[in-house]
C-alpha cells in the first residue's frame, strides 16, 4: 500500500498550493502535539502532508510593513569582518529603554554603494535620500511586483548579527581598574578621570608607573651623529651617557632607539589616526602594530614582491572572465567579500565561466566548481611550478607579452603593463643583482641611463637599455666582458624544470592529469583567465613562496589589467590629503630605532651583533619584512629581545591575540606577569580572552557607534571610500580609543592633539580635541576630490539632523560637528555622510541611465567611451 496520503481515499489531491490541509507552520505545531500522542499510545496519525513543502506564489512578498524615511536611517560601514561593507541602520521610531539613545530596528546594505547591489546597478550619488529610503526612486525596482528593490542593499547574516554585538548584554560599561591578579577576574570600577590620571601618572597601590614616567625621546639625527663622534673618539663615552641617558633605551646601544619605543601599541582599525598620527608622530614610538601580522602578512608580501607596482592581493574582473581559478579562498562565504563576490560568481558560472577551485577541504566555494582540486596544505608551490612547466611545454605563454622590456615597448603593444622576464642578472655578483647600463658599458656612470636594465635587442642581439629596446630575447645566457649574465626568464625556467610534472604531482597530491587539466583551461582562454587568491596558500611557513609562484603563472599569460583578467584597482579618493592634511602631524616626531619585532633591519648591522657574538641570535630578525611579525610581541617582550616593554595598549576587540596568534596559548602567562609588562591597558567592547589580563580596560564603542574609514577593497572595478560614523549611543561611557588618547597626549603635553593640531590646504592650523574634529574633515577631504560632490539641499541638511537626533539623542551635537569644517564644506560633508560615503558610478551620466534602463541593466560593459570601469579591452584603474 502506497504510504502517500494522496492515496487515502479520504484525501483529496490538489494543484493549488493554497488548498494545503494545514499550513508548514500549523504542521510544526502539530508534530509536536503528535509525537507525545504517538509516543505514549502507540496510535498512527494520519495527517495529509500533501503541498506542505511548497511555496504561495506571493512568497515572500508581505504587507506587514511600517512606513519609514530617510530621516530613520543612517548609513555607515560594518565592521563585523575584515570585508567592511557599507550599511544602511534602520533606526527605531520608539523610545529607546534605558540608556540607550535608541534601538537599531534592522541592518541591510547600502543602495549607493556597488558592493551591496550586485549584481544590479546602485542607485545614482545624486538620488534624493528620502526617495532611496522609501523605494520611490525610478529604476530601483519594486517591492510588489519584483520582490526586490535597490532601496536597500544585500547583507549578509554576520552583518546582520552587529545588532547584537552592539547590544551585547556583555558591554563593558565603565573604566574598569584591576583590583586582583592579572587574570583573576576581579575588577573596580572607576571613572574616566582616574582612569586617565593613572594610566598617566602611575598608581603606587597596583604597583605600575605611569606612561609620563616611562616615555623619553631624542631626535636620531642629533643622538647618531654624537654616537659617531664617541666612534671617531671626538666625545667620550661618559659624555655620551650623560647626555643622552634619560631619553635611550641603552646608551651602549643607541641604534634600539628612544624609549617612547616601550610603549607599544596593538590594534587593527583606525591606523591612519591611533598608529600614524598619535603614535608615530605624537609619542614617537616605532612600535605600533596593526591586524596584519595575525591575518596574512605572508599573503600580502608574496604579492607585492612579486610586482612593481603596489599590489596586495589578486583578483580578477569576474564580470568578463572565461576561466577563474580560485586558490586557497573560499568566496562565495568569506573573503572580501560574500555579498559582493557570491553574486558576481554565481552570476558568471550562470553566463558560462568556468571555476576551478584548489582547496584541500571541500568549501562551499569548491562545492560549486567544475573541479576541485585538493591539493596537500601547503603544497601549493609545487601545484604552481606544475602548472608553469606544463605551460612552458605546451608553448602557451605569452611570448609577445614576456619579450615587452619597458612600459614605452608594451604601450607599442597594447598592453598595459609589462614584465622583466628579459631583464639580465648580474649571477655572480653578490646578492645576484640585476644588470644596469652602467655595469656593463651601455651608459656612462652617473649618467641619465645607467641604472637602466639591460636587455638583449632582439634585432640585434646585443645588450641594450630595456627603455631603448622594442622586443628583446627571453632566453639568455651570456657573457660580457668577463661577468655572466642571464635573464630572469632563463632562471625562471631553470627552476620551473628542476622536477618533472610527476615529481610536482606527487609532492601536491594530486594526478598529473589535474595538473594539465587546469594548466591548459588557465592558459587557453588568453587574457581573460585569472587567478583569485588569499590566505590560504600563505598561511604556511614556506606561505610566501607558495603566492609568489603563483603570482608567476599570471606572470606567463600577462593577464594583468586586462578586461576579464586580473585587476588592481586600488581606486578610492583622498582621505588623508586634500582639503585637510591629517597625515601631518605640525612639529611631530619622527620614530626610529629597532623594532620590537626586528623587522626592515639586519641583524648584521646592529650593535647588537657584536654584542651577542653573531649568529644564533637570540630570536628572528626579518630583514626584508616591515615590522609586522605579530607573534614576535611576547616572545620578545619575555626575553627583553631585543629590549624589555614598559606598557602595552591593545584594542582586543580587533585584535584577541590570545585566540588568533600563532601560539596564543603561551600569551596569557606572558601578559599576566607584571615583571615583563609593568602596565597593560585594553581598549574593549567586552572582557575578552585577552583583556582579562589587563590593570585597566576601557569601553571602547563598537563600529555601529565610532568614526572609521576603512580601507577600499582590492577587487573593484570602480572607485569608493567608505565611512563610519556612529548611528546609535548603546554605552553612554564608551569612548573611541583615539578620544582616549588624545586627552593622555595633552596631559602629557605631546604633539598631534589641541590647539593647532591639524593643518589646513593653506597651512592655518586646526584644533584635534574630539574624533569629529579628524573624521569630519577626512569626509571632506573625500567630499572634494576630484570632481566635488554636489551641496546638500537644505532640506537633506534637514534630514541628516533628524536622523542623527534620533540615532544618537543627547549624545549628537550638530554645532560640534559643524564647527570642524567651513560652512561651504559642510554641505558637502552632509552628501558624503548621508550616503556613507563616496562612490563611483558605472558610467557618466549614470543617473539618467538609470531611470531609462533600470538597475538590472550592464551600464559598466555597454557604457562605451563613458564607462568608469573599462578602456577599451583594459581596466581602467591599472597596475601602477
Amino acid at each position: 500500500m502506497s504510504s502517500d496520503p494522496t492515496d487515502s481515499p479520504d484525501s483529496t489531491a490538489t494543484e493549488d498550493a493554497t488548498d494545503a490541509a494545514v499550513s508548514r507552520r500549523d504542521f510544526v505545531k502539530a508534530v509536536g502535539a503528535f509525537g507525545v500522542v504517538a509516543g505514549a499510545t502507540g496510535t498512527t496519525v494520519d495527517i495529509d502532508t500533501n503541498d506542505l513543502w511548497t511555496d504561495d506564489k506571493q512568497h515572500y512578498v508581505g504587507n506587514d510593513i511600517s512606513d519609514y524615511d530617510a530621516s530613520d536611517v543612517i548609513h555607515t560601514t560594518c565592521g563585523q569582518c575584515n570585508t567592511f561593507c557599507p550599511v544602511k541602520v534602520r533606526i527605531d521610531d520608539g523610545d529607546a529603554p534605558g540608556e540607550y539613545s535608541s534601538l537599531i530596528r534592522k541592518l541591510a546594505g547600502n543602495p549607493y554603494s556597488f558592493l551591496n547591489t550586485q549584481p544590479f546597478g546602485q542607485v545614482p550619488y545624486g538620488s534624493d535620500p528620502n526617495e532611496v529610503a522609501t523605494g520611490d526612486l525610478d529604476g530601483s525596482g519594486d517591492v510588489a511586483s519584483d520582490r526586490w528593490s535597490v532601496s536597500g542593499g544585500r547583507i549578509c547574516l554576520k552583518g546582520q548579527a552587529g545588532i547584537q554585538t552592539a547590544y551585547d548584554t556583555y558591554r563593558v560599561r565603565k573604566p574598569m581598574k584591576r583590583v586582583g591578579p592579572r587574570g583573576s577576574g576581579k575588577w573596580q570600577t572607576i571613572s574616566w578621570k582616574r582612569a586617565i590620571e593613572e594610566i598617566v601618572e602611575g598608581d603606587e597601590k597596583q604597583g605600575h608607573p605611569g606612561i609620563r614616567e616611562m616615555w623619553a625621546f631624542a631626535p636620531k639625527e642629533a643622538v647618531m651623529s654624537d654616537w659617531e663622534a664617541v666612534q671617531s673618539g671626538r666625545m667620550a663615552k661618559a659624555a655620551f651617557d650623560d647626555k643622552w641617558q634619560d631619553s635611550l633605551i641603552d646608551t651602549d646601544h643607541p641604534d634600539l632607539g628612544p624609549k617612547a619605543n616601550q610603549l607599544v601599541d596593538v590594534g587593527g582599525f583606525r591606523r591612519n589616526f591611533i598608529r600614524n598620527r598619535l603614535w608615530n608622530q605624537g609619542l614617537g614610538s616605532k612600535n605600533s602594530f596593526h591586524h596584519a601580522g595575525t591575518c596574512g602578512f605572508s599573503s600580502v608580501m608574496g604579492s607585492v614582491r612579486s610586482y612593481a607596482g603596489k599590489k596586495k592581493r589578486q583578483f580578477a574582473d569576474i564580470e568578463n572572465c572565461e576561466y577563474l581559478l580560485v586558490w586557497g579562498t573560499n568566496p562565495l562565504v568569506a573573503n572580501k567579500g560574500p555579498t559582493w563576490l557570491a553574486p558576481k560568481l554565481t552570476n558568471a558560472m550562470q553566463s558560462g565561466m568556468r571555476m576551478d577551485v584548489v582547496d584541500p577541504r571541500l568549501s562551499k566555494t569548491a562545492e560549486k566548481a567544475e573541479k576541485w582540486v585538493p591539493v596537500d596544505p601547503g603544497a601549493d608551490g609545487a601545484l604552481a611550478l606544475g602548472m608553469a612547466r606544463w605551460i612552458i611545454e605546451h608553448d602557451r605563454h605569452d611570448r609577445t607579452y614576456l619579450t615587452n622590456p619597458s612600459k614605452s615597448a608594451a604601450t607599442n603593444d597594447d598592453e598595459p603593463t609589462w614584465s622583466d622576464a628579459t631583464h639580465l642578472v648580474r649571477v655572480d655578483a653578490e646578492a645576484g643583482p640585476k644588470a644596469r647600463a652602467g655595469d656593463v658599458g651601455l651608459a656612462p656612470s652617473g649618467g641619465d641611463a645607467a641604472d637602466d636594465f639591460v636587455v638583449v635587442d632582439g634585432e640585434t642581439g646585443s645588450p641594450r637599455p630595456a627603455s631603448e629596446t622594442e622586443s628583446s630575447v627571453l632566453d639568455v645566457d651570456i657573457t660580457v666582458d668577463g661577468e655572466r649574465l642571464r635573464s630572469v626568464w632563463n632562471l625562471y625556467r631553470e627552476r620551473v624544470f628542476e622536477h618533472t610534472i610527476d615529481e610536482y604531482a606527487e609532492m601536491a597530491r594530486v594526478s598529473r592529469d589535474t595538473i594539465a587539466e587546469i594548466a591548459d583551461e588557465f592558459s587557453g582562454h588568453g587574457k581573460r583567465a585569472a587567478i583569485m587568491t588569499y590566505r590560504g596558500p600563505a598561511k604556511h611557513t614556506n606561505g610566501f613562496y607558495n603566492i609568489r609562484a603563483i603570482a608567476t603563472l599570471q606572470h606567463l599569460t600577462g593577464n594583468y589589467d586586462w578586461k576579464g583578467g586580473q585587476i588592481t584597482p586600488y581606486a578610492g579618493y583622498d582621505t588623508m590629503s586634500g582639503r585637510y592634511d591629517l597625515g601631518t602631524v605640525p612639529d611631530g616626531r619622527s620614530p626610529w630605532g629597532i623594532s620590537l619585532v626586528r623587522g626592515g633591519t639586519n641583524y648584521e648591522e646592529t650593535t647588537l651583533f657584536d654584542r651577542d657574538g653573531g649568529y644564533p641570535a637570540k630570536r628572528p630578525w626579518f630583514p626584508v619584512a616591515p615590522p609586522q611579525a605579530t607573534q614576535e610581541i611576547y616572545g620578545s617582550a619575555k626575553d627583553g629581545y631585543p629590549y624589555p616593554i614598559k606598557a602595552l595598549f591593545i584594542r582586543p576587540y580587533s585584535n584577541n591575540h590570545v585566540m588568533s596568534v600563532p601560539g596564543g596559548d603561551a600569551i596569557t602567562d606572558i601578559i599576566g606577569d607584571t615583571d615583563t609588562i609593568p602596565l597593560v591597558v585594553a581598549s574593549d567592547t567586552v572582557i575578552g580572552e585577552t583583556s582579562k589580563y589587563a590593570d585597566y580596560i576601557l569601553p571602547e564603542p563598537t563600529y555601529l557607534e565610532r568614526w572609521e574609514n576603512f580601507g577600499t577593497y582590492p577587487n573593484k572595478r570602480l572607485a569608493d571610500e567608505k565611512i563610519s560614523q556612529p548611528a546609535v549611543k548603546v554605552v553612554p561611557d564608551a569612548r573611541p580609543f583615539e578620544e582616549v588618547l588624545i586627552d593622555m597626549w595633552k596631559r602629557m603635553d605631546l604633539p598631534g592633539v589641541g590647539d593647532g593640531a591639524i593643518l589646513d590646504a593653506s597651512g592655518n592650523r586646526h584644533p584635534l580635541n574630539t574624533a569629529e574634529d579628524f573624521y569630519v574633515k577626512l569626509a571632506a577631504n573625500i567630499a572634494y576630490d576630484r570632481t566635488p560632490v554636489p551641496d546638500a539641499s537644505d532640506e537633506e541638511r534637514k534630514t541628516f539632523r533628524r536622523a542623527h537626533e534620533k540615532g544618537l539623542g543627547d549624545h549628537f551635537d550638530l554645532n560640534r560637528w559643524k564647527r570642524a569644517v567651513t560652512p561651504a564644506e559642510w554641505r558637502k560633508v552632509v552628501t558624503v555622510l548621508n550616503r556613507g560615503g563616496r562612490f563611483e558610478e558605472p558610467v557618466d551620466g549614470y543617473a539618467d541611465d538609470y531611470t531609462e534602463h533600470g538597475h538590472d541593466y550592464p551600464h559598466a560593459e555597454r557604457g562605451g567611451d563613458r564607462s568608469n570601469a573599462y578602456d577599451g579591452e583594459h581596466m581602467r584603474y591599472r597596475l601602477e
